[in-house]
């Protein structure tokens, strides 16, 4: 089993790898250029998302950074007090109404799409000390 820091690194560089891999693709034509490193930048507390519904039910703000590249980019991990599959749910139906597209769904995970943007939703439920029951996780992107 992975800590959730260790899963919350894997899932950052594949985000990364994500936008990176789009970007690459676009330019596939294009002489290639030798990319700056990524920075990221701490938050001190979240960042409203206009396009992304905020979650509905009982959340804390734990972390979250923004990323240094083009557009919008950034990670936010909130404990929740409701189980995996409620916020999983939740977050399905909520994303779809506020007009993104589900490009695909698990027991612990949400992946939107929009034509300029992606948001992946990972949901763990674990024992957390503070007597939340789930670990959310918001990775976003838009151009």
């Amino acid at each position: 089993m992975i800590s959730r820091a260790s899963a919350s690194i894997v899932v950052a560089l594949g985000f990364a790898l994500l936008l990176h891999a789009s970007s690459a693709s676009a330019q596939q034509n294009k002489p290639k250029k030798v990319l700056p490193p990524i920075r990221t930048k701490p938050l001190a507390a979240p960042l409203a998302l206009p396009d992304v519904p905020q979650y509905g039910g009982q959340a804390r703000f734990i972390s979250g950074e923004k990323v240094d590249v083009a557009g919008e980019n950034l990670r936010q991990t909130w404990h929740i007090r409701e189980h995996r599959a409620e916020v999983v749910n939740w977050y399905k139906q909520a994303l779809a109404n506020a007009g993104w597209t589900i490009a695909a769904a698990t027991k612990g995970s949400v992946t939107g799409i929009k034509k300029d943007g992606l948001i992946m939703i990972v949901v763990n439920e674990l024992p957390l000390a503070d007597n939340y029951r789930s670990e959310l996780m918001i990775q976003y992107s838009r151009k």
